[in-house]
Formats: C-alpha cells, structure tokens, sequence
C-alpha cells in the first residue's frame, strides 16, 4: 500500500511541476503580446522609387479557422529560422534578400531606414520585409534584460516578388 502511496505522490509531484513550468511559460508568452486582438499591426518594409526603404503600418485581421483558432497568418513558408543577435551588434544597410516575416521575442531591434526615421520593434511586434533593392535599412539589437540578446523568429514566406516599377514614396 505505501508503494502505491508513494507513486501516486511523485506522479502528483511531477504533475505539479509540469503545470508550475507550463504556467510560468505561459505567463512569459502572454507577457510578449499583451496588447493584441482582433487586429495584428504589422510593420512592412518595402522598396520605393527613390531607392530608399519605408515602413507602414499594416493591420492585420484575425481570420477564423475551422477549429476555432484565430490566426492572423496561415500558410506554408520555406524556412523558419530561431536566431538572436547580442546587446549592441549592428548591421550595416542592406535589404531583404526574401519576404520575412520577423517575430520579435526579446531585446529591442531598432531599424532605421532610408528617410532616417527609426522603428523600436520590440517582444511581440511583427514586421513583413520585402525591401529588395535601393538603401535598405540598418538594425541594431538594444537589449538590457538580464539576458542581452535581440531573440526573433524570421519565417521565410516566399522569394520576393521584384516588381517594377516601384511605388512612389509615402506622400508622392
């Protein structure tokens, strides 16, 4: 009888622990997003005819699916790609070699593009990239948490679709 006492704590043990650990978790992630709802605001970076990089701000509505999960993007994807640049690493202009969608996790990325202008892209924000050619855009990882890294996903969507002519710049 005790042996069966005694298995029947430790499973109680383990199961505690697994649902302390899953809760944990899922207060961290909660914690990513925690302004979002029926609309996702994405942050697109696109090429223009003055061969500069700009950002807008695109929303993003949640779509149904058949089991009830609301999805904001829902298709398949050539790459996904778990990364993380350390406290103050820079990159220099460049563009987007395919369409990425970037989810920030961790630390701030701050993108400047062309027409000076910075984003602060931080855990929970989401940019589309398909700026391909002209400046581009700079980013460098600002992360003072106790960890120091600039943690994202980049899911590659698609080959960028190159087509010109580009669209003029916001407000032209």
């Amino acid at each position: 009888m005790s042996r069966i006492v005694m298995m029947a704590a430790s499973l109680g043990l383990a199961v505690g622990v697994y649902f302390s650990g899953t809760m944990a978790a899922r207060a961290e992630a909660d914690s990513l997003m925690e302004d979002f709802g029926d609309i996702l605001i994405m942050y697109h970076m696109y090429s223009a005819s003055d061969g500069k990089t700009y950002i807008e701000e695109m929303p993003v509505p949640a779509a149904r699916t058949p089991f009830d999960l609301m999805t904001y993007f829902n298709r398949e994807v050539q790459k996904v790609t778990i990364g993380y640049w350390p406290d103050g690493e820079e990159n220099t202009w460049h563009y987007a070699g395919h369409k990425n969608l970037l989810i920030y996790l961790q630390g701030t990325q701050i993108l400047t593009t062309g027409d000076g202008k910075e984003y602060h892209l931080k855990p929970g924000m989401v940019a589309l990239a398909e700026d391909w050619t002209g400046l581009g855009h700079t980013n460098v990882c600002v992360a003072k948490t106790g960890k120091k890294v600039c943690m994202l996903i980049q899911v590659t969507v698609d080959d960028l679709d190159r087509e010109l002519p580009l669209r003029p710049p916001p407000g032209k």
